[in-house]
């Protein structure tokens, strides 16, 4: 019984749901530990790494990705880890290395959908109704709306609503 509660300790989580893995200059630490949790065997990774990183070798991208994919492959995962290195990047960031994560991402994360599906644009603000707000959800719409001159002495939860749904409603009329 006490080796079926190790072996269920040192098991990782099954069925994570990941839709990708990004990984900006770092590495697989302690590797021969590495497990593939079950249920992320075809999760796809994209690993970015400067060329001249003198925190994290350049090298360390390439041990752990022949690490993972061989984990990936000896459970019987498909999983793709792609290897990006930009020339003359330090440990640090680059506009190439966030466009190539901003298109993976692009890629692997569904799209935000309102039920309109022939809707392009998939990034949508929900308003929530200013009476279901707490009094900071509230404080924060009005800071963000730029009313909290407006707001300077209102304690009453009611008037904070009345400002936020007037506030609403006239940037409806409007539109």
């Amino acid at each position: 019984q006490q080796q079926q509660q190790q072996q269920q300790q040192s098991q990782p989580p099954e069925g994570l749901g990941l839709a990708g893995i990004v990984v900006m200059s770092g590495y697989l630490p302690r590797s021969k530990q590495f497990a593939v949790a079950p249920g992320s065997e075809n999760t796809p990774i994209l690993h970015c790494h400067g060329m001249q990183d003198p925190v994290v070798p350049v090298q360390a991208t390439e041990l752990s990705r022949e690490r993972v994919s061989s984990s990936v492959e000896g459970v019987g995962g498909k999983g793709v880890y792609e290897v990006k290195t930009y020339p003359g990047l330090e440990h640090s960031v680059s506009m190439e290395e966030l466009n190539d994560v901003a298109a993976f991402l692009k890629r692997v994360l569904p799209p935000i959908s309102d039920g309109d599906e022939s809707s392009t644009d998939n990034a949508r603000i929900v308003v929530t109704d200013p009476a279901q707000m707490s009094v900071k959800e509230l404080r924060d719409g009005i800071r963000q709306a730029g009313l909290e001159d407006k707001a300077k002495g209102m304690f009453d939860k009611l008037e904070l609503v009345k400002l936020l749904s007037q506030h609403l409603k006239d940037n409806e009329q409007q539109k």
